[in-house]
């Protein structure tokens, strides 16, 4: 059993620079944290909906994903840096 707190504390004490440089605080973290999980997970979690609309749109759900690596990636960095954590 994880305790999450202790987790986020040894997180943001090991990152505090960074985080503290985009404006995360440490009650923000875990927000930062779930959001981050969505991103990546939601589509795997949701990829029977996902393949059938992509199906009837002519899109293919594999080069989505590889696509979505780099977006997803880019989509934190640029929230981060717009301070919108």
């Amino acid at each position: 059993n994880i305790e999450l707190d202790k987790l986020y504390n040894l997180l943001y004490d090991q990152h505090k620079e960074e985080l503290n440089r985009f404006g995360v605080t440490k009650e923000s973290l875990p927000q930062l944290m779930i959001s981050i999980a969505a991103l990546s997970i939601f589509p795997f979690a949701a990829r029977g909906v996902i393949e059938v609309l992509f199906e009837n749109l002519g899109l293919d759900f594999n080069r989505f994903i590889e696509e979505r690596k780099s977006f997803v990636a880019d989509f934190v960095l640029n929230a981060l840096k717009n301070n919108r954590v």
